[in-house]
C-alpha cells in the first residue's frame, strides 16, 4: 500500500504504476486501477508490457515461486516486499539451543579484534590529547579557583554502555549547588548560573577535556552518543521510543549530534 502511496503521488522515480494484480475489483483504497487476479498474471504483463514486478502480500509459496521463475523466463524484472520477519531474517544467523537448530537475532556489537581496536584508538587519542592540553588544563584549574568558589572538576551520574552508571567529569562552569533550587535542569544558551569563564569554557567546548580521563578509565569513548543523567534516561526511555539502543555502545565525547 505504501509503494502504491509513493507511486502515485511521490516524486519522480523510474517506474510508473501500470496497476495492481489480485486486489478484488475495480481500485485499491490507494486509487490503483486493479488489472485482474492471480490467474490472469501473465495476459496482464503481457498485455501492459509490463517491465518490472512487485511482490507483496499473501501470495501462496508455490504460486509465487512460479510466478517469480515464469518472469525470469519472460524477463520480467522481479521485486519482492519483504514483511516484518524477512526484514529482520536479514539480521539473523545460524544456531542451537541444546543440539536444536534456531536463529538468532545479531547484536551489532563490537567484539574481538574490532573491539580491541576501538579501545586502542580510544587510549591513543585521549593520553595524546591529555598531553597536548596540559598547559591549558592546568591554566583552566588555576583561573576556575581564583574566581569562584568550590571544586575544579564537576562530578556528575551519568548513564552509559548497558545501563551502566559512572562518575563524569567536566571542568566546573557554573556556581556551586546550581542546582540546589531548580533541580535538575538542561542549561539554556544565558543561563544564569553560569560563572563569566564558565561561559568562555563552554563555548571552546574546554569543560568537557576532563572527560579524556573517562575515556582512558573506560567509561567513555571518544566518539558515541552523550551520555544523560538518569532523571533524563527514565524521562526518554518512556517519550522516546527505542531509546535504550543508545546504551548498546559506550558513551562518547563527540557524536552525530554535536556534529549536526
Amino acid at each position: 500500500k505504501e509503494l502504491c502511496r509513493r507511486l502515485l503521488n511521490g516524486p519522480a522515480s523510474d517506474y510508473y504504476l501500470v496497476g495492481v494484480i489480485g486486489a478484488g475489483g475495480g481500485e485499491t483504497e490507494e486509487g490503483c486501477k486493479v488489472l485482474g487476479d492471480l490467474e490472469d498474471f501473465f495476459d496482464v504483463v503481457a498485455r501492459e508490457k509490463v517491465a518490472a514486478v512487485f511482490f507483496g502480500g499473501d501470495v501462496p509459496d508455490q504460486v509465487l515461486l512460479d510466478l517469480v521463475l515464469e518472469c525470469d523466463i519472460k524477463g520480467v524484472e522481479v521485486r519482492m516486499l519483504p514483511s516484518a520477519l524477512e526484514l529482520m531474517a536479514s539480521k539473523v544467523y545460524a544456531d542451537e539451543a541444546l543440539g536444536v537448530p534456531v536463529f538468532a537475532l545479531r547484536q551489532f556489537r563490537l567484539t574481538g579484534f574490532n573491539r580491541f581496536i576501538k579501545r586502542a584508538v580510544d587510549v591513543g587519542a585521549a593520553g595524546l590529547l591529555l598531553a597536548v592540553f596540559a598547559p591549558a588544563c592546568a591554566l583552566t584549574a588555576l583561573v576556575i579557583k581564583l574566581t569562584s568558589s568550590g571544586p575544579v572538576l564537576y562530578r556528575q551520574v551519568r548513564v552509559g554502555q548497558d545501563g551502566r552508571r559512572f562518575e563524569f567529569l567536566k571542568f566546573r562552569s557554573m556556581r556551586q549547588d546550581a542546582e540546589a533550587e531548580t533541580g535538575p535542569v538542561f542549561a539554556s544558551a544565558n543561563d544564569e548560573r553560569v560563572t563569566l569563564f564558565g561561559r568562555f569554557l563552554r563555548r571552546a567546548s574546554l569543560d568537557e577535556v576532563p572527560q579524556l580521563l573517562n575515556v582512558l578509565k573506560g567509561d567513555m569513548s571518544v566518539v558515541g552518543p552523550r551520555p544523560e543523567r538518569p532523571y533524563f534516561v527514565e524521562k526518554f526511555v518512556s517519550d522516546v521510543p527505542r531509546y535504550v539502543e543508545r546504551h548498546k555502545v559506550k558513551s562518547g565525547m563527540t557524536g552525530w549530534a554535536q556534529v549536526n
